[in-house]
């Protein structure tokens, strides 16, 4: 079966490095570092702990447990491996670059027994750790066969991706796979349901929590928050951020505003879409609704006629949140999943978000029961719910403590995966 199974990664990576050129035509991050990905990793710190977070997401999410890390064991060096160019700029610029030589980053290899050969051969870990949810047979395995302990961190595995797993072609390697993991430290206990249902032995699940809980944003995210204001001549103005949105959201994001710019004259859109190549999508979005629209990337004028500033660049999105009143969490009216919900409540600020938010339900359950959460479900609900909090500031406000105190009753997780990572 793993013969078949690579034989087909194999076949694919043809149309796979196609794939990458025709996103590189307008993320050029994409046609950059592909020999990385066949295995060639650069030399690095030997004898590394490596942690693979794919992207954006399980890079934020593991931050905080590779500053205690790296604080605490001044002897340990780290490789961190990223599947996107979004995950590895975030790599550099909020890991990397604060620790220098003792933090390495490369992309993951594909998962064909050479490349991962070669990427075990030359970076040569003494374990992986990976976060969240990326099984790939052949580098489990790979990792077997060179004595690299694996264990799974913040881990998570909703319904839907349980069913991909078992539905797909290759579930029959996973009961020889999963057994090759040491420990799973799930985020919850339904995660820890499914793991067991995967293939994992119960005995080496357990429930630790989600990494993300113990986020904080950095000391001077306030007045980041107050300088862009400022910048945008809106600090006296109402300002809602649509934060990570997808296809299919921007136009329901802007209808709500249009709806509601109709009685809060002054009210400020900052529009942020999840990926860099749909910015300009969402630029001529804003335009063919009739909006008067300001690029953040390129520091275009912002006056009390603009309506909207679409937030076109990387790495901002916390201080966009600090310039904000109320959030909207995006990837959650359209079938993603959902997206970081806490970081806006770390922030207090009331969040909203869809319906589809399944890989973020133990932080949408946790902020709905504190009352830090509303769902809302199309243009007419957003509008609503945005008025809604906009016309009652004790409300808003109390929103955003109802939500702050969610992260703060859930902090605690690194110290606890670490004592499982590192018993002694």
């Amino acid at each position: 079966m793993r013969l078949l199974y690579s034989f087909s990664v194999y076949a694919l990576l043809s149309v796979l490095f196609l794939y990458f050129f025709w996103r590189g035509l307008r993320e050029p991050e994409y046609r950059k570092r592909w020999s990385e990905r066949l295995g060639d990793a650069p030399s690095g710190p030997e004898g590394a702990i490596w942690i693979h977070a794919a992207s954006v997401g399980e890079v934020q999410a593991v931050t905080p447990l590779i500053t205690a890390l790296l604080s605490a064991r001044t002897d340990t060096a780290i490789l961190v491996t990223t599947f996107t160019p979004t995950g590895s700029a975030l790599v550099q610029r909020r890991i990397a670059q604060n620790w220098g030589r003792r933090v390495g980053h490369c992309y993951l290899p594909l998962d064909t027994p050479r490349a991962v050969r070669r990427f075990l051969k030359r970076v040569r870990p003494r374990r992986c750790l990976i976060v969240e949810t990326e099984l790939w047979p052949n580098m489990l395995l790979g990792c077997q066969q060179q004595g690299v302990p694996v264990d799974l961190v913040s881990a998570t595995l909703s319904e839907r991706s349980l069913q991909r797993y078992l539905k797909c072609p290759a579930n029959r390697l996973f009961p020889r796979v999963m057994p090759v993991v040491r420990q799973v430290l799930a985020q919850s206990a339904e995660d820890q349901q499914r793991f067991v249902r995967l293939g994992m032995a119960a005995d080496k699940v357990s429930v630790v929590g989600n990494l993300k809980f113990d986020y904080r944003p950095p000391q001077d995210i306030a007045e980041q928050g107050m300088r862009l204001r400022n910048h945008w001549q809106a600090a006296e103005r109402p300002v809602w951020v649509a934060a990570s949105t997808h296809e299919g959201e921007e136009q329901i994001v802007l209808e709500a505003f249009k709806r509601l710019r109709r009685e809060m004259h002054d009210l400020l859109l900052l529009l942020v879409p999840r990926h860099p190549q749909r910015f300009d999508r969402s630029y001529r979005l804003c335009l063919d609704a009739g909006l008067s629209v300001a690029r953040h990337s390129r520091k275009d004028q912002v006056d009390e006629e603009t309506e909207v500033v679409l937030g076109d660049t990387l790495g901002d999105l916390l201080a966009f949140y600090a310039a904000s009143d109320v959030v909207f969490v995006g990837g959650s009216l359209v079938p993603v999943g959902g997206h970081n919900l806490l970081e806006p409540a770390a922030q207090k600020r009331p969040v909203l978000s869809g319906p589809y938010t399944d890989s973020q339900a133990q932080q949408r359950e946790a902020l709905l029961q504190a009352g830090g959460f509303i769902e809302v479900r199309d243009t007419a609900t957003l509008a609503q719910a945005v008025r809604q909090l906009f016309d009652a500031p004790a409300r808003r406000a109390e929103m955003g403590k109802a939500a702050f105190s969610v992260v703060l009753a859930n902090q605690g997780i690194v110290e606890r995966t670490l004592k499982q990572l590192f018993p002694d």
